[in-house]
């Protein structure tokens, strides 16, 4: 029975995962609107649960199925709790209440800063000090993100606070990928990613049968939808692609495909609000992806 290398040299791009990573900016690109119609009548702690639960069970399965073992070695237990309060908890809840006041376009373009916050995390880990191209890359986020708050009276008036969650989920997020790279898990990804799924939701579905469950409004077609996508694709096989291209490449090109989700979101935004993207949408887009660029970009 074999399964996945605890860790590998980190290859070159290649034609495989250069597809795998256009697949998973086309899927989680389109997600933020989706995501925005779900969270409008389904309250958000009993989202994540609904969809969070059944991936991670859905991973495992297929996991099992494969012939993979289930168990984690003991002493990578308390590791596999931390990456997944922040890949699964703090990630997923931080965004979704940013969510809901802003676009779903507009909240992705903030979210997927990650690769930046990745960058710097990753070099804090192993005792580094940031690169120029970090601190760069973080001045030219931090004015993007200045300029999609400021620039737009709109944002502006619902909420300051919308735009800091996402933001600092996107943080959250960054942090957790440099973890999982640093500690290096050795067992299979779908493994690996089942778990945190499953161990992350553990405190959002104790909220939601606490609490939340009593805020749900009345869903149709459009919420059982995005249920399910956030259950089937966002949730299951975006999250596989996503850890699998983070064991198989370095830190930094892992995330590559994070300067496109926002593009495919925007667009995807546009399609289900036939709304044209406004020009601070678009120059906050062009300053996240110089930031993004600079981030992914290795010194000399």
């Amino acid at each position: 029975m074999q399964t996945e290398p605890a860790s590998r040299k980190p290859a070159g791009l290649g034609a495989a995962n250069l597809a795998l990573l256009v697949v998973l900016a086309l899927g989680w690109g389109a997600n933020w609107p989706i995501l925005k119609i779900g969270i409008t009548e389904v309250s958000p702690w009993v989202f994540r649960s609904l969809t969070f639960l059944p991936s991670g069970m859905l991973l495992l399965a297929l996991a099992r199925l494969n012939g993979h073992p289930l168990a984690v070695p003991r002493p990578f237990w308390p590791p596999l709790l931390v990456a997944s309060t922040l890949n699964i908890t703090l990630w997923g809840m931080l965004v979704l209440y940013g969510l809901s006041f802003m676009t779903g376009g507009r909240a992705a373009i903030l979210a997927f800063t990650m690769p930046v916050w990745a960058s710097l995390f990753h070099a804090l880990l192993v005792k580094k000090l940031p690169s120029r191209q970090v601190v760069y890359a973080l001045i030219a986020g931090t004015t993007g993100v200045l300029l999609l708050w400021l620039g737009d009276p709109e944002t502006q008036a619902r909420n300051a606070w919308g735009p800091l969650l996402v933001i600092v989920g996107g943080a959250m997020w960054g942090a957790g990928s440099a973890y999982v790279k640093h500690t290096g898990f050795p067992v299979p990804t779908l493994v690996l990613t089942g778990w945190m799924q499953l161990l992350g939701t553990i405190p959002v579905a104790l909220i939601a049968l606490l609490w939340d469950w009593q805020n749900i409004g009345t869903p149709g077609w459009p919420q059982y939808f995005s249920l399910f996508y956030n259950i089937v694709v966002a949730g299951a096989i975006m999250y596989w692609i996503y850890f699998t291209l983070l064991k198989r490449l370095t830190v930094a090109m892992s995330t590559i495909a994070m300067l496109a989700v926002p593009v495919v979101a925007v667009i995807s935004d546009a399609f289900w609000l036939w709304k044209f993207p406004l020009w601070i949408d678009l120059g906050a887009l062009g300053l996240i992806g110089v930031a993004v660029a600079l981030a992914l970009n290795k010194p000399a």
